[in-house]
């Protein structure tokens, strides 16, 4: 797997020396080893198989009820178990909730281009995501897009025309005499905006 200074290149050496030792020898996730679609659906299936479960272990409670009318003792009891089989349900149903949420948005963030997922993950405001029923991410986008626009290396150089991506420089390889101030200026401001956005990334 990739180490911090692997994904950024020549951009590692902008982050603090106390930090470069700190992020020197940890491996991150790589991006193509993302959870498939099966994955995500396995875990909704099991999501539904449980509810269907406490479901009918409710039905069964309920079956039960008219022969504990003359029971206070056994009536205690079924309405005890309907509490407990309600609170097991909620409890559940939060945890594959989590699970399915960062099946997909690993599996998403691992077909946009990203050098790395991880680290993509980490500039997310995941608060402000939200997952439909359909695997959809909401929000997601415009976070992304965002980010592409002030972290473009983060992501891998799309050829335009191609639908492929490069890791490499950019699509051509002009000559400074082809590079205006207006491109020098971008580019500067754009190292710039990298020594900011690690920083903030690494003191996490």
């Amino acid at each position: 797997m990739p180490k911090l200074s692997e994904i950024l290149g020549d951009s590692f050496t902008q982050i603090p020396e106390d930090l470069q030792k700190k992020y020197k020898d940890i491996d991150l996730v790589d991006s193509s080893d993302y959870i498939s679609k099966e994955t995500y659906n396995q875990t909704k299936k099991e999501r539904d198989d449980y509810k269907k479960g406490v479901s009918d272990r409710d039905k069964q409670i309920k079956d039960l009820e008219p022969l504990a009318k003359d029971n206070e003792d056994l009536k205690t009891k079924l309405t005890d178990l309907q509490s407990k089989n309600k609170e097991d349900l909620g409890k559940q149903e939060a945890e594959y909730k989590k699970q399915m949420f960062n099946i997909a948005l690993e599996s998403k963030l691992a077909t946009i281009g990203a050098k790395n997922s991880k680290v993509l993950k980490g500039l997310l405001d995941l608060d402000k995501l939200t997952l439909d029923d359909n695997g959809n991410f909401i929000g997601l986008k415009e976070q992304v897009d965002a980010i592409k626009k002030s972290d473009d290396y983060l992501f891998e150089k799309e050829i335009k025309g191609t639908g492929t991506f490069n890791s490499g420089g950019s699509e051509s390889n002009p000559t400074p005499s082809d590079e205006n101030i207006a491109t020098k200026l971008g580019k500067q401001r754009a190292e710039a905006s990298k020594s900011k956005n690690i920083l903030d990334f690494a003191k996490k």
